[in-house]
């Protein structure tokens, strides 16, 4: 029996040898507090969100109906439960996005570490959403090419490669990724795409 086994059915039936998990967006949405904490002086947040995005909307019914699920009904956790209801989770998020907003203000030498860097990666305004629920093979590589290619332009060192991030997302990740399906591909330890490649 595997480790995962053992918690799903301890945790249905409330063992006390394990204890329930959850998200880190309870109580910090955005982790770069603990990386501070522990010492970091150079924080990278790769957000999941758009720039411009309320964070602050009320949850859907789906989300109220998992919070009052597991945490209420499921584990007892009753604190957490009224926390999540009273929505603090999002005001923590918003509080967090308007720090990191005043963080990409910061013009100090990066040698200077009396506080920390911050420096936040995030979709520009408008950009598409992947759903949290997606399982669209095709949804979710194109929000994957998306991510990469705001990650190219906010890293490249070439300014002159600046902006040409959607180019090199799709010289990188190809549309032909999509032209077969790795579940039906036994490529050992090669990935399912070279192998994909050579068989064509």
């Amino acid at each position: 029996q595997s480790t995962s086994d053992k918690f799903i059915i301890a945790n249905n039936l409330q063992n006390e040898d394990f204890e329930p998990l959850a998200d880190a967006l309870v109580f910090e949405p955005l982790p770069y507090a603990t990386a501070i904490k522990e010492g970091a002086t150079h924080v990278v947040v790769l957000r999941s969100r758009p720039d411009g995005t309320d964070v602050t909307g009320s949850p859907s019914l789906l989300e109220r109906l998992i919070i009052s699920r597991f945490f209420k009904r499921k584990n007892k956790l009753i604190n957490i439960f009224n926390h999540m209801s009273r929505h603090f989770h999002k005001k923590i998020y918003a509080k967090q996005v308007l720090e990191l907003n005043e963080a990409a203000n910061d013009t100090r030498d990066y040698k200077d570490v009396t506080k920390p860097h911050i420096m936040a990666v995030a979709l520009p305004p408008g950009s598409a959403e992947t759903g949290k629920l997606e399982t669209r093979r095709a949804e979710i590589f194109e929000g994957t090419r998306r991510g990469f290619a705001r990650a190219y332009d906010a890293f490249v060192e070439d300014p002159n490669e600046r902006g040409r991030g959607s180019i090199v997302a799709k010289q990188c990740l190809p549309d032909e990724i999509l032209d077969y399906n790795p579940l039906e591909i036994d490529a050992g330890g090669e990935s399912a795409y070279e192998f994909f490649k050579k068989q064509r």
